[in-house]
C-alpha cells in the first residue's frame, strides 16, 4: 500500500512487510525473511524504502499435529485445512483454516504454530485448540410487544458427541403462539464439502382476526462456492431447500377480518423449493461488531401442494465500527429486506405468506402488523412485496455490564398483489432505545416515533423484547 509520493507512514511499512512476507509463504518459503531498509534524506525532507528478503528453502508440511481437543475427533479440525500434509507450506491456507476453526464455535481459542522436523525442508504445524462449551440448555418466560406472554425451552447441542453436528429441540408456549421445532445439520457431511440438515416443525399462531397453523418439514443441502470458484468465493454458500408446509386458517372473525382473509379459511397444503446462495463474514453471531451476510433466494411452490406461487427474497446485514473504545466499539449496523411474492394462479397470493411490516423487528413506530395494504374499514390483509430498511448507531452506555443504545431510522412499507413497489409510498420512523445481553437472556426496550403518522396511529410506540425469540 505504500506508495511514492505520500507521506511516510510507518504502520503502512510494517503491515507492508507481513504482506510481501505472506507472498513467499504462499509459495512455500515458511521462513522468509523481510526486512525494510529505510534511507532517510532529511534536508530534502524524503525517505527511500527498500524491501531485503531471504526466502530460504522451500518447504513441504511434513505433519499436523493437533492437541488439547478431549470431545472433538481430529478429523474434525483436519477437514478445515485446504492443505495436508507432504503438500508445499502455504501461510494464506494456515491463516484459513485458524479462521474457520475459531468460525466453528466448537473452540474458545485456535493456533497454528511453524514447528521445523529433523529434514530441513519440512515443518510441522502444531494446531493447539482449546475447546469451549457446545452445549446449551435453556427454559424461561418472557414477553414482547410482537408475540404477547410466552414460555420457551431450547435444548441445543453444536458439536454432538465430537462430530461438529449440530442438533436442536426447541418449544414455545404462549398466549398467542405454540411451536414445537426439532433439527438436525451436518456442516460437513462425511468430511465432505457437502452440507445437509432436516427438520419438523408444528406451530400455531392467533392474530387478531384469524388463526394459522402450520405442520411440516424440511430437507437441505449446501455446497461452498469456493470449492468450485476458487479463492475468491470464500464464505459464499450455495444451497436448496426442499419444504413442505400442512396450513390451516380458521376462526375468523368476519366483523374485523377483511376479505381476503374471509376467503382464506380451510386448509391448503405447500410443497416447495427454496434455491439460496449465502455470504456471511459476520465476526461474532452473538455481538457483532464488523462484517456483513447476504442472502438471496427464490422459493417456488408448486411441486404437488394445492398452493401455487413463488417469492424471490434478499436479505442484508451489515456492521461496521465507526469508532474503537477500549472495551466496546460505536458499531454503524443496516438491515435491508426485500420481498416479491406473486401466485401463479388467478388466486390471490396466499395469506400465510404474505407480508405484515411493523413491530420490534420491522418498522419501529407502527405497531405488530399493521402496515401494509388494508380493506376499506382499515382491516389489514398483507402484501404480496416488501420493502424495510433500518439502519442503526449502537454504542456503548455500560460495557461491563453488557448495556448498548441504540438511535435508529427505518423505513418500509408491504404492498398489494397489483401494486408496484413505491418508494415514496414507504412508511417512516425514527427513535431509540436500550440493549442488555442480561445473565438470562436479550433483553430490548425501544421507543419508535412515526414521521408520517396518521389519524389513527400514535405518536409514540414503546416496543419490549424479553426472552421471546427475535
Amino acid at each position: 500500500k505504500t506508495e511514492a509520493g505520500e507521506v511516510f507512514s510507518a504502520s503502512k511499512v510494517r503491515a507492508d512487510t507481513f504482506v510481501v512476507a505472506d507472498k513467499f509463504g504462499d509459495q512455500g518459503y515458511a521462513f522468509a525473511n523481510v526486512v525494510p531498509d529505510t534511507k532517510i534524506n532529511r534536508q530534502a525532507g524524503v525517505v527511500d524504502i527498500e524491501f531485503r528478503t531471504e526466502k530460504g528453502m522451500p518447504v513441504v508440511v511434513d505433519e499436523i499435529k493437533i492437541s488439547g481437543n478431549t470431545k472433538t475427533y481430529d478429523n474434525v479440525i483436519r477437514r478445515e485445512f485446504k492443505l495436508n500434509e507432504k503438500e508445499l507450506y502455504s501461510s494464506t491456507k494456515i491463516k484459513r483454516a485458524e479462521t474457520l476453526l475459531k468460525r466453528s464455535g466448537y473452540f474458545e481459542d485456535v493456533t497454528i504454530s511453524t514447528e521445523s522436523s529433523d529434514n530441513p525442508n519440512e515443518v510441522d504445524l502444531n494446531v493447539n485448540v482449546k475447546e469451549g462449551p457446545t452445549g446449551s440448555f435453556s427454559a424461561g418466560a418472557g414477553y414482547s410487544t410482537a408475540d404477547g406472554a410466552i414460555v420457551s425451552s431450547n435444548l441445543t447441542e453444536r458439536n454432538v458427541m465430537g462430530t461438529g453436528r449440530k442438533l436442536s429441540l426447541g418449544a414455545d408456549v404462549g398466549a398467542d403462539r405454540e411451536s414445537l421445532l426439532l433439527s438436525l445439520d451436518d456442516p460437513r457431511f462425511q468430511d465432505s464439502y457437502w452440507a445437509v440438515g432436516t427438520d419438523v416443525s408444528k406451530s400455531q399462531r392467533q392474530y387478531s382476526d384469524f388463526d394459522r397453523g402450520m405442520t411440516g418439514g424440511s430437507l437441505s443441502v449446501g455446497y461452498p462456492l469456493e470449492e468450485l470458484a476458487g479463492t475468491w468465493a470464500e464464505d459464499v454458500n450455495l444451497g436448496m431447500k426442499y419444504q413442505y408446509w400442512d396450513i390451516e386458517i380458521d376462526d375468523i372473525d368476519p366483523a374485523d377480518a377483511a376479505q381476503l382473509v374471509i376467503d382464506s379459511e380451510g386448509t391448503s397444503t405447500a410443497s416447495a423449493v427454496i434455491p439460496s446462495i449465502v455470504r456471511n463474514t459476520i465476526n461474532n453471531p452473538m455481538n457483532p461488531t464488523s462484517g456483513s451476510r447476504q442472502v438471496l433466494s427464490l422459493e417456488m411452490a408448486g411441486l404437488g401442494g394445492s398452493e401455487d406461487y413463488y417469492v424471490a427474497e434478499f436479505k442484508n446485514t451489515y456492521y461496521t465500527p465507526l469508532i474503537k473504545f477500549t472495551k466496546d466499539d460505536l458499531v454503524f449496523s443496516w438491515r435491508f429486506n426485500a420481498g416479491y411474492g406473486e401466485s401463479n394462479t388467478d388466486e390471490p397470493f396466499p395469506l400465510f405468506r404474505r407480508y405484515f411490516p411493523g413491530g420490534i423487528n420491522s418498522v419501529r413506530g407502527y405497531q405488530f402488523r399493521t402496515l401494509g395494504p388494508k380493506d376499506e374499514n382499515g382491516n389489514e390483509y398483507g402484501g404480496s412485496k416488501e420493502l424495510v430498511n433500518n439502519l442503526e448507531m449502537i454504542f456503548p452506555l455500560i460495557p461491563s455490564a453488557g448495556f448498548k443504545g441504540v438511535i435508529f431510522f427505518d423505513a418500509g412499507q408491504a404492498f398489494d398483489d397489483d401494486v408496484s413497489i413505491e418508494i415514496a409510498e414507504l412508511r417512516l420512523a425514527y427513535g431509540y432505545g436500550i440493549r442488555w445481553m442480561s445473565p438470562i437472556g436479550p433483553i430490548r426496550v425501544e421507543i419508535g416515533h412515526p414521521i408520517d403518522k396518521e389519524d389513527d396511529e400514535d405518536s409514540l410506540v414503546t416496543l419490549f423484547s424479553f426472552g421471546a425469540p427475535l
